[in-house]
Protein backbone atom coordinates (compact mmCIF):
# COMPACT_ATOMS: atom_id res chain seq x y z
CA UNK A 1 0.00 0.00 0.00
CA UNK A 2 3.14 2.12 0.34
CA UNK A 3 2.98 2.91 -3.63
CA UNK A 4 -0.47 3.37 -3.64
CA UNK A 5 -0.34 6.45 -0.85
CA UNK A 6 2.56 7.56 -2.43
CA UNK A 7 0.73 7.85 -5.73
CA UNK A 8 -2.23 9.43 -4.23
CA UNK A 9 -0.18 12.47 -2.54
CA UNK A 10 1.40 12.57 -5.73
CA UNK A 11 -2.03 13.43 -7.42
CA UNK A 12 -3.02 15.77 -4.56
CA UNK A 13 -0.38 17.79 -4.63
CA UNK A 14 0.33 18.15 -8.69
CA UNK A 15 -2.73 18.89 -10.79
CA UNK A 16 -3.48 16.04 -13.10
CA UNK A 17 -7.28 17.11 -14.09
CA UNK A 18 -9.19 15.33 -16.65
CA UNK A 19 -8.32 11.69 -15.77
CA UNK A 20 -9.74 9.48 -13.24
CA UNK A 21 -7.23 6.97 -11.17
CA UNK A 22 -8.74 4.02 -9.69
CA UNK A 23 -6.49 2.25 -7.07
CA UNK A 24 -7.02 -1.48 -6.34
CA UNK A 25 -4.81 -2.46 -2.45
CA UNK A 26 -5.90 -5.00 -0.29
CA UNK A 27 -7.69 -2.29 2.02
CA UNK A 28 -8.99 0.97 0.68
CA UNK A 29 -6.70 3.82 0.98
CA UNK A 30 -8.18 6.34 4.34
CA UNK A 31 -8.37 9.73 3.60
CA UNK A 32 -5.93 11.99 4.72
CA UNK A 33 -7.58 14.50 7.17
CA UNK A 34 -8.60 18.10 5.68
CA UNK A 35 -9.60 16.16 2.13
CA UNK A 36 -10.50 13.78 -0.29
CA UNK A 37 -9.16 11.15 -1.40
CA UNK A 38 -7.25 12.39 -4.66
CA UNK A 39 -7.96 9.02 -7.24
CA UNK A 40 -10.87 6.14 -5.99
CA UNK A 41 -9.85 3.68 -3.68
CA UNK A 42 -11.08 -0.01 -3.96
CA UNK A 43 -10.10 -3.13 -1.89
CA UNK A 44 -9.38 -5.35 -4.32
CA UNK A 45 -12.68 -7.14 -6.19
CA UNK A 46 -11.85 -8.83 -9.35
CA UNK A 47 -14.74 -8.22 -11.27
CA UNK A 48 -14.45 -4.44 -10.19
CA UNK A 49 -11.63 -4.38 -11.60
CA UNK A 50 -11.90 -6.17 -14.84
CA UNK A 51 -14.67 -3.54 -15.25
CA UNK A 52 -11.83 -0.59 -15.04
CA UNK A 53 -9.04 -2.48 -16.47
CA UNK A 54 -11.22 -3.27 -19.88
CA UNK A 55 -11.76 0.41 -20.64
CA UNK A 56 -8.08 2.17 -18.54
CA UNK A 57 -6.13 3.79 -21.03
CA UNK A 58 -2.80 3.08 -18.79
CA UNK A 59 -2.00 1.05 -15.84
CA UNK A 60 0.13 1.50 -12.90
CA UNK A 61 1.21 -2.11 -11.35
CA UNK A 62 3.11 -3.74 -9.02
CA UNK A 63 4.83 -6.01 -11.67
CA UNK A 64 2.14 -8.79 -11.84
CA UNK A 65 2.95 -10.86 -15.18
CA UNK A 66 -0.65 -10.99 -16.14
CA UNK A 67 -1.42 -6.93 -15.67
CA UNK A 68 1.54 -6.30 -18.01
CA UNK A 69 0.74 -8.21 -20.69
CA UNK A 70 -2.96 -8.07 -21.02
CA UNK A 71 -1.46 -4.02 -20.78
CA UNK A 72 0.67 -4.77 -23.71
CA UNK A 73 -1.62 -7.11 -25.50
CA UNK A 74 -4.21 -4.28 -25.51
CA UNK A 75 -1.50 -1.57 -26.53
CA UNK A 76 -2.03 0.95 -23.32
CA UNK A 77 0.81 1.78 -21.45
CA UNK A 78 2.21 0.21 -18.25
CA UNK A 79 4.38 1.67 -15.36
CA UNK A 80 5.93 -1.05 -13.04
CA UNK A 81 6.52 -0.21 -9.92
CA UNK A 82 8.00 -3.49 -8.19
CA UNK A 83 7.00 -3.50 -4.56
CA UNK A 84 10.06 -3.33 -2.22
CA UNK A 85 11.48 -6.92 -1.35
CA UNK A 86 10.05 -8.69 -3.61
CA UNK A 87 12.92 -9.95 -6.24
CA UNK A 88 10.32 -11.67 -8.51
CA UNK A 89 9.02 -8.44 -8.81
CA UNK A 90 12.05 -6.62 -9.49
CA UNK A 91 13.19 -9.12 -12.15
CA UNK A 92 9.69 -9.01 -14.08
CA UNK A 93 10.04 -5.05 -14.28
CA UNK A 94 13.58 -5.47 -15.55
CA UNK A 95 12.58 -8.13 -18.12
CA UNK A 96 9.25 -6.61 -19.11
CA UNK A 97 10.98 -3.15 -19.23
CA UNK A 98 13.33 -4.24 -22.09
CA UNK A 99 10.86 -6.68 -23.83
CA UNK A 100 8.80 -3.40 -24.54
CA UNK A 101 10.35 -0.93 -24.19
CA UNK A 102 8.08 1.38 -26.03
CA UNK A 103 5.21 0.68 -23.55
CA UNK A 104 6.10 -0.36 -20.47
CA UNK A 105 8.15 2.03 -17.99
CA UNK A 106 9.65 0.08 -15.02
CA UNK A 107 10.50 2.46 -11.89
CA UNK A 108 11.63 1.62 -8.62
CA UNK A 109 9.49 4.35 -7.43
CA UNK A 110 7.09 7.04 -8.53
CA UNK A 111 7.49 10.30 -9.31
CA UNK A 112 5.19 12.47 -11.34
CA UNK A 113 7.07 12.37 -14.66
CA UNK A 114 6.57 9.11 -14.59
CA UNK A 115 2.61 9.58 -14.19
CA UNK A 116 2.96 12.39 -17.02
CA UNK A 117 4.21 9.80 -18.96
CA UNK A 118 1.57 7.63 -18.63
CA UNK A 119 -0.91 10.46 -19.22
CA UNK A 120 0.09 11.78 -21.82
CA UNK A 121 1.35 8.66 -23.92
CA UNK A 122 0.45 8.54 -27.27
CA UNK A 123 1.10 4.71 -29.34
CA UNK A 124 3.61 4.51 -31.57
CA UNK A 125 4.64 2.45 -34.75
CA UNK A 126 7.40 0.51 -31.93
CA UNK A 127 4.65 0.64 -29.03
CA UNK A 128 1.82 -0.67 -31.84
CA UNK A 129 4.31 -3.27 -32.77
CA UNK A 130 5.13 -4.95 -29.38
CA UNK A 131 1.57 -4.82 -28.35
CA UNK A 132 0.94 -6.73 -31.80
CA UNK A 133 3.84 -9.40 -31.26
CA UNK A 134 2.52 -10.14 -27.72
CA UNK A 135 -1.14 -10.86 -29.04
CA UNK A 136 0.48 -13.48 -31.75
CA UNK A 137 2.58 -15.01 -29.17
CA UNK A 138 -0.26 -15.98 -26.90
CA UNK A 139 -2.54 -16.86 -29.76
CA UNK A 140 0.09 -19.08 -30.53
CA UNK A 141 -0.39 -20.98 -27.18
CA UNK A 142 -3.98 -22.28 -28.79
CA UNK A 143 -2.43 -24.42 -31.02
CA UNK A 144 1.23 -25.65 -31.30
CA UNK A 145 2.35 -24.02 -28.06
CA UNK A 146 -0.08 -25.70 -26.97
CA UNK A 147 1.08 -28.98 -27.76
CA UNK A 148 4.90 -27.86 -26.98
CA UNK A 149 3.44 -27.59 -22.85
CA UNK A 150 1.69 -30.68 -22.66
CA UNK A 151 3.29 -33.06 -25.30
CA UNK A 152 1.80 -36.24 -25.49
CA UNK A 153 -1.02 -35.36 -23.41
CA UNK A 154 -2.48 -33.19 -25.33
CA UNK A 155 -5.13 -35.35 -26.82
CA UNK A 156 -6.41 -36.77 -23.09
CA UNK A 157 -6.08 -32.64 -22.16
CA UNK A 158 -8.59 -31.84 -24.87
CA UNK A 159 -10.91 -34.67 -23.96
CA UNK A 160 -11.19 -33.59 -20.29
CA UNK A 161 -11.87 -29.77 -21.76
CA UNK A 162 -15.03 -31.03 -24.12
Amino acid sequence: QTDAIRLERLLAQYSVSGVEFHCFTADPLTPPKGRPLALASHKKQRALFRHYFEQCSGIICSTGNETIWEGVSRGVPVLTVPTAGHPEQMMNARIHGSSFPNTVRAVKRIHIEDVRWLIDFEPTEASRAESEALRVRASSFAGAGFEALLGDDVDEANRVAE
